[in-house]
């Protein structure tokens, strides 16, 4: 229902600001308009669709245990957070009380980044404190079947997607950890040395892109009636480049503004670093397309067939 919310909001907002662009004959969306449209997304789409499915996938695709915790409760704080963190920011309550709508936000950033951090240890993936859910079933595997990877349900021919997974849930909290210090930095009035950006591009590129890159691998194939994955090499290819390009993009915003003023060629280390961060991404990409192509590919779909009935 946010993930639904959060697009209904961002097309109304997007088509606001552009019909006023036009009628305004800028060149520029609002600014305040245009921040606010991209936390929402940020807030309400992308980020509560990833617990959902996580939710919902990961006991299958990764053997965790079946949630036996309150997912509808943890979503409801999830959302109380991000609305004290959201609608401070609307543009006509800024004006009307910066300093005070700034405090609030600050403290719904750090109240979101609780509950997600309070998600990611229910959730169990990065702690594994609980035993998989195969241990308690009735029926079980045929002694003379080949023991899949441990701890997973699968035998590699998706390749180690689960890298990607993990690598994701990481960002997240590293993501989570730093919004929550930025909030406290503005409570607190302490000066926060990285840069207020730095959570935004963890969340987008360190857990969502990469994310995405995990599961693609996993979910789509079985979508087009394919047993593995092309290429396991590409999927290696792709957990490397896409970790390296979110260094790349967050180590230039969390070097401290300091050393960047007092060391000048450290700010065009920084500008090259964090440029070539987007290529990395790209790169991470263009793999999976190659991947997912020769996946779907007919002459790849026979060798696979002759591959399972020889196995």
């Amino acid at each position: 229902m946010m993930m639904l919310t959060g697009w209904l909001v961002h097309a109304t907002l997007n088509l606001y600001m552009v019909a006023e662009m036009a009628i305004a004959k800028t060149v520029v969306l609002p600014q305040g308009w245009n921040e606010f449209a991209i936390q929402a997304f940020m807030g309400l789409t992308l980020l509560p669709v990833i617990f959902a499915f996580s939710v919902r996938l990961f006991p299958l695709y990764l053997r965790l245990r079946a949630p036996e915790w309150p997912v509808r409760m943890i979503a409801w704080f999830y959302l109380m957070a991000l609305s004290v963190q959201l609608s401070p920011t609307l543009p006509f309550l800024q004006n009307q009380a910066p300093e005070l709508m700034l405090d609030l936000s600050s403290a719904g950033a750090i109240m979101k980044g609780s509950v997600i951090l309070w998600f990611v240890w229910k959730l169990d993936l990065l702690t594994r404190r609980r035993l998989p859910w195969t241990v308690n079933r009735v029926f079980q595997p045929a002694p003379d079947r080949r023991p899949t990877r441990p701890g997973l349900p699968d035998y590699g021919e998706f390749g180690r997607f689960e890298r990607l997974v993990y690598g994701a849930y990481i960002w997240l909290v590293l993501a989570s950890l730093f919004e929550m210090h930025a909030g406290a930095s503005v409570l607190w009035k302490f000066s926060a040395p990285h840069s207020s950006d730095v959570s935004r591009h963890m969340y987008l590129l360190g857990f969502i892109s990469q994310l995405i890159l995990g599961m693609a691998v996993r979910m789509i194939p079985g979508f087009i009636g394919r047993q593995r994955i092309a290429s396991a090499k590409l999927v290696e290819a792709s957990f490397w480049l896409v970790n390296i390009a979110a260094i790349c993009r967050v180590l230039p915003l969390v070097v401290p503004t300091t050393m960047l003023e007092h060391y000048p060629g450290f700010l065009s280390i920084a500008q090259v670093t964090f440029a070539f961060s987007g290529l990395l991404g790209m790169g991470a990409v263009i793999c999976l397309m190659i991947n997912l192509w020769k996946t779907a590919s007919p002459k790849k779909a026979r060798e696979f067939v002759h591959v399972s009935r020889t196995s």
